[in-house]
């Protein structure tokens, strides 16, 4: 926690820290992100908050704890999974059956939000030193927090993987449609839709939904965009699976076909992944089970409903 906020004192990044920096003059302030001592300092607070967390998941006082760990029984704790564990604290028993008190569990949690926050912030002391332009310095310095990372930890290891930081716009956006189901917006091209606005809308709705996320592309960039998201989501510590349901009306559809699909669509709902179709199979699908008179269980509903975004060529949603 310490290492935390003591490296925070060269940039705030979180809302509740803003007055941090309040009585730093601008020109003091650029000097010392400028300067290579913030980047330094940061990445040693960062390196010794990670060798503490490995410590504490990896260490074992039983000596059965100590067999189970050298036979593969339990799994040696890396810094990647520090990225998952804030989100699923029951994680940390597959490292240390040991930890089982709350406080401890709490702890650690914060410790390891504390350990995202401070790669974060490596990352943007690192493009702050490296910008070439005033308007790109600018940009970063101005990019300020303004959501809560204990509240949401997915996004904040979305960060460090992408080795990002969520712009406030990005933010306001994602809050708006989250806050208003079925609402639209019309954004320009290069803010973040592909990249980060749809990557936040699947961690926030996969969390907070009993449904399955569907998210609707045009056919022509489906694979594309599928494969774009399976590289950012998929193969990375977050393991979120994705899965696609391509059809068209010359498809049969018999009873074991639509049992296949059933058990596609509960393996996606099981495993909290998330739906990738395009309009024409959607439809498709939707007619064909009309036409045979077989229908899918719990398709239609799904198809029809519970639809995250729907790509054009410059708006989203």
């Amino acid at each position: 926690m310490k290492a935390h906020w003591v490296a925070l004192k060269y940039f705030s990044m979180d809302p509740c820290i803003k007055t941090a920096s309040a009585s730093t003059s601008e020109t003091n302030l650029r000097k010392s992100l400028l300067g290579p001592e913030a980047f330094i300092d940061t990445k040693q607070r960062r390196t010794s908050c990670e060798k503490e967390l490995l410590e504490s998941l990896n260490e074992l006082s039983s000596a059965q704890n100590k067999l189970s760990k050298l036979s593969g029984r339990l799994c040696l704790a890396n810094p990647s999974d520090f990225l998952v564990i804030p989100c699923d604290e029951k994680l940390m028993l597959k490292f240390n059956p040991a930890i089982k008190n709350a406080s401890k569990s709490i702890e650690l949690r914060n410790c390891m939000i504390c350990w995202m926050l401070l790669c974060v912030l490596e990352d943007k002391l690192h493009r702050i030193q490296s910008q070439p332009s005033e308007h790109l310095l600018q940009t970063e310095l101005e990019c300020i927090r303004e959501w809560n990372p204990w509240t949401h930890p997915e996004w904040l290891a979305f960060e460090v993987k992408q080795s990002i930081q969520i712009r406030p716009y990005q933010y306001r956006i994602v809050k708006q449609l989250l806050q208003n189901p079925g609402g639209m917006t019309q954004l320009n091209m290069g803010l973040g839709k592909t990249s980060v606005l749809v990557p936040m809308l699947i961690l926030e709705l996969r969390k907070t939904n009993q449904q399955i996320v569907r998210v609707n592309f045009l056919a022509s960039i489906l694979h594309t965009m599928t494969g774009n998201y399976r590289s950012i989501l998929t193969a990375s510590a977050l393991h979120i699976k994705f899965f696609s349901l391509p059809f068209h009306r010359d498809v049969p559809l018999e009873t074991y076909h639509a049992e296949t699909i059933a058990d596609e669509l509960a393996l996606c709902r099981e495993s909290s992944g998330c739906l990738v179709v395009s309009p024409q199979h959607r439809n498709s699908l939707l007619l064909k089970q009309y036409d045979k008179n077989i229908f899918v269980d719990g398709l239609t509903h799904l198809l029809i409903t519970h639809f995250l975004c729907f790509f054009y060529r410059y708006s989203l949603f």
